[in-house]
């Protein structure tokens, strides 16, 4: 049988293999002003970020709701978006993952 190849089918696969998303990383909070790496979650779908813009690193400008505002510079611009902090993960000064 074909596979789907919907708009979320690249998203969504192997789910199994990759487990379940722990509620402690749903609920993570980041501080303003705070760099944050945005890596694509595919056990969750709400506030996901574009692919273009997955493993870049950004800074928390705020709050919007329950996701968070991250700028970052994509293509010489500087860009904002709104992702949810499922989709974010804490990096320190350095560039390494926290």
């Amino acid at each position: 049988m074909k596979r789907s190849s919907g708009p979320n089918s690249k998203h969504s696969r192997n789910l199994r293999a990759k487990g379940r998303q722990t509620p402690a990383k749903a609920l993570e909070e980041f501080a303003q002003g705070a760099l944050v790496r945005l890596t694509a979650n595919t056990r969750t779908k709400n506030g996901r970020p574009h692919l273009r813009f997955n493993k870049q690193i950004g800074v928390i400008l705020g709050r919007q709701g329950r996701s968070y505002r991250v700028l970052l510079k994509a293509g010489g611009k500087e860009k904002t978006l709104v992702i949810s902090g499922a989709h974010l993960s804490r990096i320190s000064a350095a560039g390494i993952a926290v």
